[in-house]
Formats: structure tokens, sequence, C-alpha cells
């Protein structure tokens, strides 16, 4: 094994600096393309329709006017598992 100079060795760093910042460049470029195909291919999203005036439909059921056909939750009591009394078990 050949001995590495001081030289060699600050040549070395450089360029796996270099590397690690051409990676992390790639990578953030990466991200940016994999967003936009993302954000373009959302179903039932359209662009055209931008602009228009009106009410929007956000399909958000929260506020939907609609209410007659709501139910009030089910208040049930604390349901035991088994029936029984709790058992502790030790992994032996």
């Amino acid at each position: 094994m050949p001995i590495a100079t001081s030289a060699t060795r600050d040549n070395a760093l450089s360029l796996l600096r270099d590397l690690t910042a051409a990676v992390a460049i790639g990578a953030t470029a990466l991200l940016g393309v994999f967003t936009l195909i993302a954000a373009l291919t959302i179903p039932g999203q359209n662009g055209s329709n931008q602009g228009t005036a009106g009410t929007a439909d956000t399909g958000n059921p929260s506020h939907s006017s609609d209410d007659s056909n709501l139910q009030p939750p089910i208040r049930r009591g604390l349901q035991q598992a088994g029936g029984g009394a709790a058992v502790a078990v030790s992994g032996g």
C-alpha cells in the first residue's frame, strides 16, 4: 500500500465533498421533479376551471347543509374483554 501524502488526502476529501454536494443537489432536483409529477397527476383536479366565478364545491362533508340524516352516537358502557377479572401474565 503506497504512503498517502497530505496533498493526496486533501484531494480525496475535496473530491468526496464535491461528490456529496452533487448528490445533494441532484436529490433536491429529483424531489422537485417528483413533486411536480405528483401535483399534475392528482385525480379529480383540473386546472381549466380556474378563474371561474361562482361558489365552489369544496367536497368537505363537515360543511354540508343537509343534516336531516344525522344520528347521535351510540353510547355504551365500557366492556371488559372476556367478561371476567383481569389476569396478569408474566413472560416465563
